[in-house]
């Protein structure tokens, strides 16, 4: 195995063709076919949406998109959260283990993002501003749960039907801790430990 010096890995990134490019730059179908492709050998977070940022200031003004790529998540569930499942899940529950059900988990936590509060009651003040530094972890733990809270209601109301709510949880719980590999560092990882501690102790 060779091992790379700071300097050889800065002239690699150099050589890139994206080397100094903002996200504008990059096209977004080659980002979704390469994701699909790199992710076995991934060990951190890559991306299965293309979204406005998750910024207050960009909803009021331009609105919230939020864009699935279907492919990067099937091999990201494949891949990773299957494993997992299949390690963590009690083999009688690995059956609600499901792709759809990641898909609309992971669908309905971008729409998460777009919702809630975003003015503090008492001073209207951004709520970004005044959680500071946490606001990333805890805007992440909101969307995880507000995701599945609408995806398990949209299946008692049926509007979503290929899935049961049993789906939507066990591969929720699967993918929690697919993403705590990430760290404290990463606020997806940060957002996954405290829900998976607030569910344990619950």
């Amino acid at each position: 195995d060779k091992h790379y010096t700071q300097e050889e890995i800065d002239d690699l990134v150099a050589k890139s063709p994206y080397y100094k490019a903002t996200s504008n730059d990059v096209d977004w179908l080659m980002k979704g076919k390469m994701q699909g492709r790199i992710q076995k050998w991934v060990d951190h977070s890559i991306s299965v949406t293309i979204n406005l940022p998750n910024d207050e200031r960009v909803h009021a003004l331009k609105g919230t998109r939020r864009l699935q790529l279907r492919n990067s998540m099937k091999a990201k569930f494949d891949k990773i959260l299957m494993p997992i499942g299949q390690l963590i899940v009690t083999p009688e529950q690995q059956k609600y283990l499901n792709f759809d059900a990641f898909f609309w988990n992971v669908t309905f936590h971008e729409v998460a993002h777009g919702l809630g509060v975003k003015q503090t009651i008492n001073t209207n003040e951004s709520v970004d501003a005044v959680m500071g530094t946490e606001k990333t972890s805890w805007e992440e733990a909101k969307a995880d749960i507000l995701g599945l809270f609408m995806v398990t209601k949209l299946i008692e109301m049926g509007e979503i039907t290929n899935i049961t709510a049993e789906d939507a949880i066990a591969t929720y719980i699967a993918g929690i801790l697919r993403s705590v590999r990430f760290g404290a560092a990463s606020s997806h990882g940060k957002a996954n430990m405290m829900c998976f501690n607030y569910m344990e102790k619950a």
